[in-house]
């Protein structure tokens, strides 16, 4: 039974980093976008 809520804690941590990762994914795109703009 704790196996299964450390299993399900670790899910859930998971898909909080996964999410963090594609949100600074994002702002790195918006960085670049910006500065090969710039570049221009």
């Amino acid at each position: 039974m704790a196996d299964e809520k450390w299993r399900k804690q670790q899910i859930l941590e998971l898909e909080v980093y996964s999410k963090r990762l594609e949100l600074v994914q994002d702002q790195i795109r918006s960085q670049l976008e910006e500065l090969r703009s710039v570049g221009r």
